[in-house]
C-alpha cells in the first residue's frame, strides 16, 4: 500500500523527509478508471524517487453540493489501485468549504513547496481554487519557472463520450455492469469482507450481506453473474441484489475461510418483486 500523507501534515512540513524528486497527478481517483490509468501512467517514464496521487476523501462535489455521492471503491481498494499503477504516496485532502476558498495559486504553491515536484500531471480540463480561478494555462505561467513540468492528459472516450465517474455511476445505476466495466477497464469489484463460518451449505458457497453493510454503489435490484475473490482466485457465482440485500449462491467453497470482494459481470434479469 501507498504511504498515506494528510493534507495538514503536507502544509505544515510533515513531507519534508521526501527528498529526492517527484512526479504527481491530482484527482478524485473514485473507481481509478481508465481515463485515471493514463494520467497514473504518466508519471511512469520518469527517472523519479516517488510517484504521488492528490485526492480527496469524499469528492469536492458532494461537499460543495451537500448531496451525497455514492462511491464506486472503498478507500482501501483506491489505495491499493493506486498502489498497483505504481504510485507511493497518496497526499490526502479533507475537502471542506474552507479549502474551496483557497486559490488556485496558493494551492499549487503549498504543493510545490511541500513536495520535490518535478512533472504534474492532470487532465487537460482540469481546474482548481475558489470559484475554479486557476486552469492548466494558468498552472504553466506559474509552475514552469520554477522547474515543474505541467503534462495536461486528453481525456479518454467510449463510444465518443469522455469516461468519467459519473458516467461509470450512471451506467451502474442502470444496470448496465458491461458499459460500466468497459469504462473502468477492471472488474466492477464490491467489497464485503464476509467471514465464511455460516455460509456454506452442501450446494456450496451460500451467504447473503445486509445492503447497510455495503459502503459503495450497487446496481438496480436484479439477478448478476459475478466471481468471488478468494485465495483461491476468482470463483464463479450468481448475485441477487434486492432492495435489502445482495445474495450470493456458487458451487465453490471458500478456501482461506473469508471472502473479501465480489465482481460483478453482467446483469442476468431484473427483478420481478
Amino acid at each position: 500500500m501507498p504511504e498515506v500523507i494528510g493534507w495538514d501534515d503536507v502544509v505544515a512540513g510533515g513531507a519534508g523527509e521526501l527528498g529526492g524528486t517527484a512526479a504527481a497527478t491530482i484527482g478524485t481517483f473514485d473507481g481509478v478508471h481508465r481515463g485515471h490509468a493514463e494520467l497514473l501512467r504518466r508519471l511512469q517514464p520518469l527517472e523519479v524517487d516517488h510517484r504521488i496521487a492528490v485526492t480527496f476523501r469524499v469528492p469536492p462535489r458532494s461537499v460543495l453540493t451537500g448531496a451525497a455521492v455514492d462511491a464506486l471503491m472503498t478507500e482501501e481498494q483506491r489505495y491499493r489501485a493506486l498502489a498497483a499503477a505504481g504510485v507511493s504516496h497518496v497526499v490526502v485532502i479533507d475537502f471542506s468549504r474552507d479549502f474551496s476558498r483557497m486559490p488556485g495559486k496558493d494551492f499549487l504553491a503549498a504543493l510545490t513547496s511541500a513536495l520535490p515536484l518535478v512533472r504534474l500531471a492532470v487532465g487537460s480540463s482540469f481546474r482548481c481554487g475558489r470559484g475554479r480561478d486557476t486552469d492548466v494555462a494558468a498552472m504553466l505561467r506559474l509552475l514552469t519557472p520554477d522547474g515543474v513540468e505541467v503534462d495536461p492528459v486528453s481525456p479518454m472516450q467510449v463510444n465518443g463520450q469522455p469516461i468519467s465517474s459519473s458516467r461509470i455511476r450512471r451506467a451502474l445505476s442502470a444496470g448496465d455492469i458491461r458499459l460500466a466495466v468497459q469504462l473502468l477497464g477492471h472488474p466492477y469489484e464490491v467489497a464485503v469482507g464476509v467471514q465464511a463460518d455460516g455460509i456454506l451449505s452442501e450446494g456450496g458457497l451460500r451467504f447473503s450481506v445486509g445492503r447497510e453493510g455495503v459502503r459503495q454503489l450497487l446496481p438496480p435490484p436484479g439477478r448478476y453473474s459475478g466471481r468471488v475473490l478468494d485465495a483461491g482466485g476468482a470463483l464463479p457465482v450468481a448475485v441477487e441484489i434486492t432492495d435489502r440485500s445482495v445474495d450470493v449462491r456458487g458451487a465453490h467453497a471458500l478456501e482461506n475461510g473469508r471472502m473479501e470482494a465480489i465482481e460483478l459481470v453482467a446483469r442476468e434479469t431484473r427483478s420481478t418483486a
